[in-house]
């Protein structure tokens, strides 16, 4: 089995202001593509190989009041990151 996927996340919020005036963060949107490929083999074998987030692509935080619009300047990112692709190799049996 050949798994291809592409996924995109859309805007959404990560942390609430609980005080009045203060801006919400929210995570913009970003795109994934994870890739599995499955193989049964010698009756009782299966093998799996993954890679998770091929893309790798920046995980990107801002500040934004109520009723405004995303401005990208420097003062109002909250925080950047990327995870990381992450890759695996399972071999199982079953019986």
């Amino acid at each position: 089995m050949l798994l291809l996927s592409y996924n995109v996340q859309g805007e959404k919020l990560v942390l609430a202001a609980n005080v009045p005036g203060q801006p919400d963060v929210y995570e913009l949107p970003r795109h994934r593509i994870d890739f599995k490929l499955a193989k049964k083999f010698a009756k009782h074998f299966n093998a799996e190989f993954k890679i998770r987030d091929l893309l790798n692509s920046q995980t990107h935080w801002l500040y934004k009041t109520e009723g405004s619009e995303f401005e990208q300047l420097p003062n109002t990112t909250y925080k950047k990151y990327t995870s990381g692709t992450v890759y695996s190799l399972t071999i199982g049996y079953s019986f």
